[in-house]
């Protein structure tokens, strides 16, 4: 048993086990600028920083320059006048070391990367988990600007006009749903390869329902919907700084500026980052109300497995057990191994009503993720993930 400070210090250490842009093949156009960004991110700025100091600040200065790595700098802009966003940067980044954690203990990734380099099952069958989590995981509470009437956009000055802008906002989504938050999210791309772990029908309903129910924007399928968006958008970016111009294949193209290589194939790609965030944050119990309301058959719909769906579900197990964003330190949570691949023990050490609210919240993730979760004496929860 560890606690997460310490498992964060260890994984920081060593970039192999959680950087993807480790060793990309790139034209030398942008060979300089992509070194450059790399190595900001490999001289301890993650390990210096961030974990020693986990502040708001650093860890955004983190994720501007990992998205910047891969030449996705303009996804992050969103950061620049939107507060929520910025605040919520050290919950993202230790919902990131951690999920790095669960994908090692779940085997997904080899906790020693050098020698096994290739030996990633993911790897073999197309599912790099590394791109996938950076992508999915970094960009997965950005959505709070819109589901967050204050934070609205502050570049609108007057909290009056935020407020109302949000209303109307609200007021469109009851009744357009997924064509509402196109508008109100500037979404130009939106396509039905994102829609995998729900469909499209149920998307639109739990969107209606959150904004009739709860008077807000959800913020997993609002941010979810604008990664694919600023994704498509930035490969049109690159497409247009082609190294040949006079070349039209968009399978198969470098971009002068960032050195790194492009295909339209990555679309399917970017949708399963995509659907991950938009999928982390609904509730079953909750989509089912919804569609009892509007006399629509409930049916049976499964919890997220981590045999079906391994992205979305790490990404909604690490972002619940996440203790920051409850006001928990990183020493104060423990995590270590079960009897096998399985299962493994989270340990809590705050005051006994915390600690109550805490594991409780952990016990709820059987509602919706496929896990079992068994309490061991007030401090101490057995998570066992299921596989079928």
């Amino acid at each position: 048993m560890e606690t997460l400070y310490k498992i964060y210090e260890e994984i920081a250490k060593k970039p192999e086990r959680w950087l993807y842009y480790m060793s990309l093949t790139k034209n030398e156009k942008g060979q300089e600028k992509i070194n450059e960004l790399r190595n900001t991110l490999l001289n301890g700025v993650l390990y210096k920083d961030c974990v020693k100091s986990m502040t708001s600040t650093s860890a955004k200065e983190f994720i501007n320059a990992y998205f910047s790595v891969g030449g996705k700098g303009r996804l992050t802009s969103i950061f620049e006048y939107h507060t929520e966003s910025f605040n919520r940067s050290d919950h993202t980044l230790s919902v990131f070391l951690l999920g790095i954690r669960l994908a090692e203990m779940f085997g997904i990734l080899s906790h020693d990367n050098e020698e096994n380099e290739g030996n990633d099952p993911y790897n073999k069958n197309g599912f790099n988990f590394k791109y996938y989590w950076f992508l999915a995981c970094l960009y997965h509470d950005v959505g709070y600007v819109y589901e967050n009437g204050k934070y609205l956009d502050e570049r609108i000055k007057a909290e009056q006009k935020r407020k109302n802008k949000l209303q109307d906002n609200l007021s469109a989504l009851r009744t357009d749903g997924l064509e509402a938050v196109q508008e109100i999210c500037d979404i130009r791309y939106l396509h039905n390869r994102v829609f995998k772990t729900y469909d499209r029908s149920e998307i639109d309903l739990y969107l209606k329902g959150r904004a009739t129910c709860c008077n807000c924007i959800d913020h997993g399928i609002a941010g979810g919907l604008m990664l694919y968006d600023k994704l498509r958008k930035q490969f049109e970016q690159s497409w247009q700084n082609r190294d040949r111009k006079r070349s039209f294949d968009r399978t198969n193209f470098w971009n002068n500026k960032t050195g790194l290589h492009l295909s339209n194939s990555h679309f399917e790609e970017y949708a399963k980052a995509a659907n991950a965030i938009i999928s982390h944050n609904i509730w079953i119990d909750t989509l089912n109300e919804f569609k009892q309301h509007e006399g629509i058959s409930i049916g049976t719909k499964n919890r997220i497995s981590f045999h079906k769906d391994p992205l979305c579900f790490i990404l909604s197990l690490a972002d619940t057990i996440e203790p920051l964003k409850k006001n928990i330190g990183l020493n104060c949570i423990k995590l270590g191994c079960g009897n096998d691949i399985n299962s493994f023990i989270i340990e809590i050490s705050v005051n006994v009503e915390k600690g109550k609210e805490y594991i409780g919240c952990l016990k709820k993730l059987s509602e919706w993720l496929d896990v079992t979760v068994n309490e061991c004496g007030g401090c101490r929860a057995i998570i066992s993930v299921g596989r079928e």
